[in-house]
């Protein structure tokens, strides 16, 4: 299976490396790995939607990888990295620009749903083990745990307020806000069958979107979570290995 080297660039200038894979079908799908992680995470993920004939683009999150900027675990720059990303895919020349989707793992299903909601181009989200970034995503909590859920709100505020001082980035849109923003869009929402949590958090999120479905994933598959126009500099084509590629 074939694919590019390649880089592009966010509308803040940030230049993010990732793999390309032509599409076949007029389709393609921004692939967003999570948090603390690379793109070689969601290599298995890109074969196999490769197989059925989409473009695939999997990059590294700024600061992750081999791209440059600086990290940040909670995705708060991941809205701009996946309209990046949907830009780069609108260059090329086998990408039907009504035909692209965003699918991410973790971080980058939060990412991805966050995306969706600023930018229509992204048709459709597969968002798996989407939960929170934001102190508005833990509000079931009391509604499912009581006391203990209460005193876990709080201090998911008490988390990302500091953290909303302590960085640069912007807080993102809320997961349940964005889901009601982008309809109607598609959303589908995958929670591990065996982390209940993901599955309370899955259909909270939903719940703002007649257009949006959650589906709880079966527990004996394991579920890994690490917790504008770009500019293209050139690629050069190789052959995926048999072996995932070692993260740098």
């Amino acid at each position: 299976m074939s694919f590019s080297e390649v880089r592009f660039a966010t509308s803040e200038g940030v230049s993010l490396a990732g793999w390309y894979i032509p599409s076949r079908n007029r389709a393609a799908v921004v692939l967003v790995h999570g948090a603390g992680s690379t793109r070689s995470s969601a290599l298995e993920h890109a074969v196999v939607l490769a197989r059925h004939g989409y473009g695939v683009l999997l990059f590294d999150a700024r600061g992750h990888g081999r791209s440059d900027g600086r990290a940040m675990d909670f995705g708060w720059y991941g809205d701009q990295d996946v309209s990046a990303a949907v830009s780069f895919l609108q260059t090329q020349p086998t990408v039907n620009d009504e035909l692209i989707a965003a699918v991410g793992l973790s971080m980058g299903g939060e990412e991805a749903i966050g995306a969706a909601a600023h930018d229509g181009r992204i048709r459709a989200v597969v968002a798996e083990g989407a939960t929170n970034r934001v102190s508005a995503h833990t509000a079931w909590l009391s509604d499912e745990y009581g006391w203990h859920g209460t005193m876990q709100e709080g201090l998911g505020w008490l988390t990302y307020g500091i953290t909303d001082l302590l960085t640069a980035a912007e807080q993102p849109i809320a997961l349940r806000d964005a889901v009601a923003a982008a309809a109607p869009r598609p959303v589908l929402l995958i929670a591990g069958g065996d982390k209940p949590d993901e599955s309370y958090a899955g259909r909270y999120i939903q719940s703002a979107s007649r257009h949006s479905r959650p589906v709880d994933r079966p527990q004996h598959r394991p579920h890994r979570r690490a917790q504008q126009p770009p500019h293209a500099v050139g690629t050069q084509r190789h052959h995926f290995p048999r072996q995932r590629p070692p993260p740098r």
